[in-house]
């Protein structure tokens, strides 16, 4: 079991019915292991054969982003009168119809629309026995911090291995090789911005509008298509720093909200500028200094 990656121990749990939570978050890029443990999972607790497709099994229900904007909307989680479709609450209210478990299986919930997130928390708080969730993700950034708090979250590794991993890259690409040849491509942009958060510690609480302006000026170096693309990739790199440094983790949902109004064409000036003021003054005091453990 050593050797195991954290994804494979999931399933050798559930596969012994030693798992007792009922929700799994899976977090990993496309080339990683992602989705064959999903599926695996998903078949695992539903009792079927994992080796067979999951089209057309009745009791689950599996939750893409879906038209122009890529959003999951309220309807999809609750009925929605304008709009009837087929939603969860209605899903899950009823017991498995041929399968051991019923199953909702969601992709990228980092899009499920502001207004939605409250109602999908209060349906994994407590689900009925016979339930269980399934989210998978590129990325935890824009996820809401109470979702993950509810979640078993697993990270997930490549499927194959392409020489060694420095650790900035396997902190900032999370698994994802596509990820890691663009880093590869043009580097000094990312070893800015590590560079940058590792001081952050050491800024005035005052500063939060320099540290705004800061940012926004080093995430133009990334190799972006454009300013909001690379003040969105910053924000996701400054999610994962947070997450694998010591710094204080209730920023969290804060960055996730500011990340989710910037790709929604929310200003990037006016979103991030209150965003770096509070965490200055929040979550940072002058003289301390983030973990680096993961970058050293």
């Amino acid at each position: 079991m050593s050797d195991f990656s954290p994804a494979e121990k999931l399933l050798d749990a559930v596969r012994k019915g030693n798992l007792s939570t009922q929700t799994v978050l899976l977090v990993g890029a496309d080339n990683t292991e992602r989705h064959r443990v999903a599926h695996e999972l998903v078949a695992t607790w539903l009792g079927r054969d994992p080796a067979l497709a999951l089209d057309s099994v009745v009791d689950l229900m599996t939750i893409d982003p879906e038209g122009a904007s890529s959003f999951i909307r309220k309807g999809v989680i609750v009925p929605d009168k304008v709009n009837p479709q087929p939603n969860i609450r209605t899903f899950i209210r009823t017991v498995p119809l041929m399968w051991k478990t019923k199953v909702v299986w969601m992709r990228r919930p980092e899009r499920i629309t502001n207004d939605s997130f409250n109602t999908l928390l209060k349906m994994i708080e407590e689900p009925p026995p016979y339930v269980r969730f399934v989210f998978t993700t590129d990325s935890l950034t824009g996820i809401a911090q109470t979702i993950i708090s509810r979640c078993l979250v697993i990270a997930c590794r490549p499927e194959v291995s392409d020489g060694e991993w420095t650790p900035l890259e396997t902190m900032f690409c999370e698994g994802s090789l596509e990820r890691r040849a663009i880093m590869r491509a043009k580097p000094a942009g990312y070893e800015a911005l590590a560079a940058f958060f590792q001081e952050l510690p050491t800024w005035r609480p005052s500063a939060g509008l320099k540290a705004s302006e800061r940012f926004r000026a080093l995430a133009d170096g990334l190799p972006g298509s454009g300013a909001r693309e690379n003040n969105t990739e910053g924000l996701r790199l400054l999610g994962t720093w947070l997450r694998t440094t010591s710094a204080h983790p209730r920023m969290g949902a804060e960055l996730a909200e500011t990340h989710r109004r910037i790709v929604g064409n929310g200003n990037a000036g006016i979103q991030l500028d209150p965003f770096f003021c509070q965490l200055l003054r929040e979550n940072l005091s002058p003289g301390t200094s983030w973990s680096s453990s993961a970058v050293n």
